[in-house]
Formats: structure tokens, sequence, C-alpha cells
């Protein structure tokens, strides 16, 4: 599972679609797991679900459609 975490992180650099989708969905797994310790150590579970919260939000914004566009447009300028 880390391989593809780490896979997914390189590929959100690179602006690819489906590794957001990947990250959304393995950070959604990690607050399952974490709200699920809160009964027996409350501040670190709590503490790494708002990790997740914001992990989640950047995730799904369009920075990285954005920084992808600009690649593109430097590539093209590049190339005309």
């Amino acid at each position: 599972m880390g391989i593809v975490i780490v896979l997914a992180g390189f590929a959100l650099f690179k602006g690819a679609a489906w590794a957001r989708i990947v990250g959304v969905v393995l950070v959604g797994l990690s607050m399952i797991a974490n709200f699920m310790w809160v009964p027996y150590a409350p501040f670190w579970p709590l503490a790494l679900i708002a990790i997740d919260v914001f992990t989640i939000i950047e995730t799904g914004t369009d920075s990285y459609r954005l920084a992808s566009t600009r690649a593109r447009a430097e590539e093209t300028a590049k190339a005309g």
C-alpha cells in the first residue's frame, strides 16, 4: 500500500486526475482508521483526522490542475 501512496504522490505532482482520486480514497481510509482509535487515545487520532481533512481539501482543489495547465502552457511555448 505504501508503494501505491508514493506513486500517487508523484503522479499528483504531474497533475494526474487518477492520483487525486486515489489520494482522496486512501486519506478517507486513514480517517476511518483514526476515528476508531478516538476512544482509546483521543488527542492523536483527532489531530490526524484534522490533517486528513486538510489533505482531502487540498487534493480536491484545482491547484493541481492549475499547475498542470501552467506546465502545458510552458511546453506549448517552447514548442511554438
